[in-house]
């Protein structure tokens, strides 16, 4: 069977084969960060910084050969996950009186999340926001139905996470 050239570009832009490219990786590095920050109760930079940089090379190339990561839909998801996390995180900085209630990397890794998600399918950047927020409320009160006191630290990162990769698969 001979191959043309054609072929080989329907395949190499074929929106599953980009899709596992961006998705696969990134979500072995969100289990390496909840490891992380259930340790450390941090999310590096050093890890968070560079997931992004190659996130966002692979969204563009993706884009740009015509596959159906979209650039546009991954900087939508960025901006509305990280600004809407960034937005609970003042909030609740200036409910605690000017303590962090929640970690600034906790907001860069729901930007990270924003953009690899919403380049993939766009609408399930609402749904993993909205199950971070339920989860993260669900947590909270475990936590305090076993004895946590307001002020507590809990990890974010995990949570954040799991709702990535419930929703994922769109």
């Amino acid at each position: 069977h001979t191959r043309y050239a054609s072929d080989w570009s329907s395949d190499v832009c074929s929106s599953d084969l980009w899709s596992t490219a961006i998705l696969a990786p990134f979500l072995g590095i969100l289990l390496a960060l909840t490891v992380i920050d259930l340790r450390t109760l941090r999310l590096p930079d050093a890890i968070v910084f560079p997931t992004a940089g190659a996130a966002a090379l692979v969204i563009l190339v993706a884009d740009l050969l015509g596959g159906d990561p979209s650039v546009v839909g991954g900087l939508i998801g960025a901006v509305a996950f990280g600004g809407g996390m960034w937005l609970i995180y003042e909030i609740a900085f200036r409910a605690y009186r000017g303590r962090e209630a929640m970690g600034f990397g906790d907001v860069k890794l729901a930007a990270l999340i924003g953009l690899v998600v919403g380049s993939v399918h766009l609408a399930s950047v609402a749904v993993a926001a909205g199950s971070t927020i339920l989860l993260g409320g669900v947590v909270g009160v475990i936590a305090l139905a076993r004895g946590a006191v307001r002020g507590t630290a809990l990890p974010y990162g995990p949570i954040d996470r799991k709702s990535t990769r419930l929703n994922s698969s769109h």
